[in-house]
């Protein structure tokens, strides 16, 4: 096969998706393995652990899905042009993306996009991680049942369109007891 009808092939899928994007007059963030430009992962200067993991994961099943591993960053390097900014950082601040994340309770949630950029903001605790397998799962279609059981499908792309959001700001679970058990 010639090499122009090879790259052909494979840019066919994103030229038509950027051609829809463009006649349904909306935006949105795509990730795709592209080496001219490429999507980074970009944390806090100074991440918590629970920023690491969720960003460890993250970059793990992009690089499942799409055959692409993203770099992971930190909020000290230049504003890229597509990044996927995880936690409150300064790239979030630069975007002058204004949203009040103290209401994020530490188990809660947010998942956003503006243009070429992806958030998941999460709370103190596990939120952070929880966004990332809430963003996988809604948008990248992937399945976890159990440790030895997981749905992750192989795709070129992962479009989520621009002002689109995943949130759940309070936690989902909690510990009741009646006040009798003790």
């Amino acid at each position: 096969m010639n090499p122009l009808s090879e790259i052909l092939k494979k840019s066919l899928p994103i030229v038509l998706l950027i051609v829809l994007l463009i006649f349904n007059n909306a935006s949105a963030f795509i990730f795709y393995n592209d080496i001219k430009y490429p999507v980074k992962i970009v944390l806090p200067a100074s991440p918590t652990e629970f920023e690491k993991h969720a960003a460890d994961v993250l970059q793990d099943y992009l690089f499942r899905i799409t055959g692409c591993k993203p770099n992971i960053i930190d909020d000290t390097a230049p504003l890229g042009s597509s990044e996927i900014i995880i936690g409150n950082n300064k790239h979030l601040w630069y975007l002058k993306w204004n949203l009040d994340l103290s209401l994020i309770d530490k188990d809660g949630f947010l998942v956003s996009t503006r243009g070429n950029y992806l958030l998941i903001a999460g709370g103190a605790k596990r939120g952070i991680i929880y966004g990332v397998y809430a963003f996988l799962e809604k948008y990248c279609g992937c399945r976890k049942y159990s440790a030895d059981c997981k749905v992750i499908p192989k795709r070129d792309t992962i479009v989520v369109r621009s002002e689109e959001h995943t949130s759940e700001l309070q936690s989902r679970f909690a510990i009741r007891m009646p006040s009798s058990a003790w």
